[in-house]
């Protein structure tokens, strides 16, 4: 089994369009939708930003090819490699740090474990890159170039899915894990499709404030999540009201346990986010009684989850909620 050439030999993404992002469902709120509609055109990426995080990953396993396969012509082959994660889902945030990318090792070369896997791909790499510029980790071996990262992945077949390194833990060694990034983003691109595009709306947002406030969810986590709120719940009228709801219905549930689609091992989600998303929650609350009095705080309050790249109006001067209110 391969990659579809589909999906692994395409050069461009379709991301989500920034014009038009925010329905304008409450006309009082006018004002706020333009606010949440300029904060997602600079964090959601541009089909060229992903078109060249593509390219920078072709590159990258084109490396690995002609390590790999020196009698054939690295740039004719296809199957072998797939652009996963953020980019692959089109879910990731500008500016784009890191691209990660699977490859499927060839069959011959018979790895059975996880430390061989990656010595296979430093190996492969080395050929061409400094040494200072490759690191492996857990997970996979990471290119710095000059723009961003790339992190090949290596990956072997396991029935509908694929065998890669998994995390370190407390409870065991590194190891293998299995995935079906394909699932994945065949899943989320339903769920989105159901929601009119709310589910990578909602998810942009979230990703925005974890990264913002420094909360301890991983990315697949926050999807999975976000996924499964969507099914469940009813459609709010705007995105400011789909994060809070959010919010409300993530604490409501201390522990979870949600199977990402085409994986194996369930994910284990405790509470050691909730106090994060309880501030959070309070914080939309603060700013929806301000709305009608003051825009300029209520903005404010939306820039302290989401970070310094959300608009005020009237291009005030004001960067942040006064110190004693930041701290409330």
């Amino acid at each position: 089994m391969t990659f579809p050439a589909s999906l692994s030999h395409r050069a461009l993404a379709d991301p989500l369009l920034p014009a038009s992002i925010i329905e304008p469902n409450h006309l009082e709120n006018y004002w706020l939708n333009e606010l949440f509609n300029a904060f997602l055109r600079t964090v959601v990426p541009t089909p060229q930003a992903y078109a060249n995080c593509r390219l920078q990953a072709e590159d990258v396993v084109h490396t690995l090819r002609r390590a790999l396969y020196p009698n054939r012509v690295p740039e004719i082959m296809s199957g072998d490699a797939l652009v996963v994660g953020g980019v692959g889902k089109r879910t990731s945030l500008a500016p784009v740090e890191c691209v990660d990318v699977l490859y499927l090792l060839p069959s011959k070369l018979r790895v059975s474990r996880t430390a061989d896997a990656l010595k296979v791909v430093h190996a492969g790499l080395s050929e061409q890159y400094e040494a200072e510029a490759i690191n492996a980790a857990d997970l996979g071996v990471t290119v710095s170039t000059s723009d961003r990262n790339v992190r090949v992945i290596p990956a072997l077949e396991h029935g509908a899915g694929f065998k890669i390194p998994g995390p370190t833990t407390l409870d065991r060694a590194s190891g293998w894990r299995i995935t079906n990034p394909i699932a994945e983003a065949a899943t989320l691109r339903l769920s989105d499709s159901l929601n009119t595009g709310g589910t990578r709306r909602l998810l942009t947002l979230l990703k925005s404030w974890r990264n913002n406030t420094s909360t301890p969810i991983e990315s697949l986590t926050l999807e999975v999540l976000v996924q499964e709120f969507s099914a469940t719940q009813q459609r709010n009228g705007t995105l400011p009201e789909a994060f809070k709801a959010f919010m409300a219905w993530a604490c409501s549930k201390p522990t979870l346990r949600l199977t990402a689609p085409g994986a194996v091992t369930a994910l284990e989600i405790d509470d050691s986010w909730h106090s994060n998303a309880k501030a959070a929650y309070w914080r939309i609350t603060l700013a929806e009684q301000s709305a009608e009095t003051d825009k300029l705080k209520a903005a404010l309050e939306w820039r302290h989850l989401l970070g310094i790249g959300f608009p005020v109006p009237e291009e005030t001067s004001v960067a942040t909620l006064p110190i004693l209110e930041a701290c409330a």
